[in-house]
């Protein structure tokens, strides 16, 4: 992926943490997808200059009412074509704490039908690894002073760039809501 940080850059954060917050927002709803290689990323999703938290689940239940569902990809299902089992749970830092305080800001679930790789539930379950790696990148905001030139122009933070069939994709905070745009490269 081009001009992309790790989604696990950051060694302070450990799995044990991630469950734990996941956990905590969104009680027994999701469980984490851990097949993947990363199956989460932090960055400042939403420019508030606190660290969010983005991870790969299962949905296994209905949500807590805490719990917004976002679908971004403007794509209707079929009454045939099932509910997408994974989605990303995202966690809104708040404070000093970011995404593991104990009262996020926001807790959201990005679900719907969707042409994102690491959504793709056989891929979860694939034997060849390759199919579960690199499929989450996070592209960094920058400082204060500059926005750099690859975000797009209404991302309020960090960019999710993700890996689709055909080409990569950019999941973004817009100030309300979650954004879709494929192939990234054009902006």
């Amino acid at each position: 992926m081009a001009s992309a940080i790790s989604a696990q850059s950051s060694g302070a954060v450990v799995a044990r943490d991630v469950q734990a917050a996941v956990n905590r927002a969104f009680g027994s709803s999701v469980e984490l997808v851990t097949t993947f290689d990363p199956y989460y990323a932090t960055g400042d999703f939403n420019g508030d200059f606190r660290v969010d938290l983005l991870a790969v689940v299962r949905v296994i239940g209905a949500q807590p009412e805490r719990v917004r569902t976002i679908n971004p990809y403007r794509y209707t299902r079929t009454n045939d074509e099932p509910v997408p089992a994974l989605a990303f749970a995202i966690i809104h830092g708040a404070g000093n704490r970011g995404w593991s305080a104990a009262s996020p800001q926001a807790v959201l679930l990005v679900r719907g039908g969707s042409p994102v790789s690491v959504m793709d539930d056989g891929r979860s379950r694939s034997s060849n690894v390759g199919d579960r790696r690199r499929l989450i990148e996070v592209w960094r905001r920058g400082n204060r002073r500059g926005r750099p030139s690859y975000l797009p122009r209404t991302a309020r933070g960090d960019a999710i760039v993700l890996l689709t069939e055909a080409a990569e994709g950019v999941l973004y905070w817009n100030g309300v809501t979650y954004v879709w745009r494929e192939d990234p490269e054009g902006y």
